[in-house]
């Protein structure tokens, strides 16, 4: 096994969630009129035929060395970003984001229970803090916590789950393996929820809160637009190189 890079790896990570953070907010312009299902499907139908196109000019593979751990990863890591995606219609962005970003707190807890990592005191204090963190943030101002304030969190514990199976499961495996298969999970959710709510259409809340109530929405050029941004620039892929990958290094410095 290769040794990972922390340095990289923090690199890595700041430049995407600086990207991610102009990119999620885009789908404020969309939740009000369009769909969830429909940007799913779309946003996968758009970026499939680019992640090949990388692979026809030589940047990569998709062709993966073992297929079902390959699908289980993508599964968490998909399904992660379909609650999020859900939940940026309905809640405040910050509670959404702090939900998703407990993902490093639970890879450090899974990785423990289920991976026999060693982790120091410190650390552990550090999780400690970051979770009451996210629930300051995450708990409601009138201080009932409902389910969908807890949606979030369980979006990261999803994520932490795929960034885990990133490094236990598909070492080795290509970045454009790892994106196309998150992305085709993604286009099956989109594809099912449409063919759903067609079959059995239901009234949606008008404004955003039918985000996640609406089926098939005629697109205007803003859905368009958008769908072709989240397609370039969003997550999926993970970093997939054992020099870099999700988490390499987490677990080190005070075992």
């Amino acid at each position: 096994m290769q040794a990972t890079n922390p340095n990289l790896s923090i690199l890595c990570t700041l430049t995407g969630m600086f990207v991610l953070g102009i990119s999620d907010n885009l789908i404020v312009l969309v939740s009000d009129t369009s769909s969830l299902w429909l940007f799913h499907f779309a946003r996968s139908a758009v970026a499939a035929p680019l992640i090949v196109a990388l692979t026809l000019i030589g940047m990569g593979t998709i062709r993966a060395q073992r297929p079902f751990w390959v699908l289980a990863r993508s599964f968490f890591t998909a399904t992660a970003l379909l609650i999020y995606f859900g939940c940026l219609a309905v809640l405040p962005i910050g509670v959404v984001v702090a939900g998703l970003f407990t993902a490093p707190i639970f890879v450090l807890v899974f990785s423990v229970l289920f991976r026999g990592e060693a982790v120091g005191a410190f650390r552990w204090i550090a999780v400690g803090l970051g979770f009451a963190g996210a629930l300051m943030v995450v708990w409601p101002q009138n201080g009932n916590l409902t389910w969908l304030s807890v949606l979030p969190i369980l979006a990261g514990v999803f994520y932490a789950i795929g960034a885990i199976g990133t490094r236990a499961w598909c070492e080795g495996e290509s970045v454009l393996t790892l994106t196309l298969s998150y992305f085709a999970i993604l286009g099956l959710y989109g594809a099912v929820g449409l063919a759903a709510l067609t079959l059995l259409p239901i009234e949606a809340a008008p404004g955003a809160e039918g985000w996640m109530q609406r089926g098939f929405v005629t697109p205007d050029l803003t859905m368009i637009w958008v769908t072709v941004a989240q397609a370039r620039l969003h997550r999926g892929g993970g970093l997939a190189d054992p020099r870099i990958s999700a988490g390499g290094g987490l677990l080190r410095g005070d075992q």
